[in-house]
């Protein structure tokens, strides 16, 4: 194998660190709780979190950079995290 290839190899996502794609209705109920309007961060966040595109992807489709993507993402996964430590027992 070559070194560029053994390279690209390590750069790949491992599958199991991937976080599981959220339901239409989940991503519109955490859309609500964290009162992202209708704009685009709420529409890439989408597309990545429901949609399975990448950041890179779902900014080009919306006009916003990598960088607000990934806020925009953050921000949705970390409510998410909340939401479940405030149903827990």
């Amino acid at each position: 194998m070559s070194q560029t290839a053994r390279k690209k190899q390590h750069l790949k996502p491992a599958t199991h660190m991937q976080p599981k794609p959220l339901q239409p209705a989940q991503f519109e109920a955490l859309a609500s709780l964290l009162r992202l309007r209708g704009g685009v961060s709420g529409q890439a966040a989408h597309l990545v979190l429901v949609g399975g595109l990448s950041q890179a992807e779902a900014g080009r489709q919306t006009g916003l950079s990598t960088a607000g993507v990934g806020n925009a993402v953050r921000r949705v996964r970390r409510g998410l995290e909340l939401a479940k430590v405030a149903a827990s027992p």
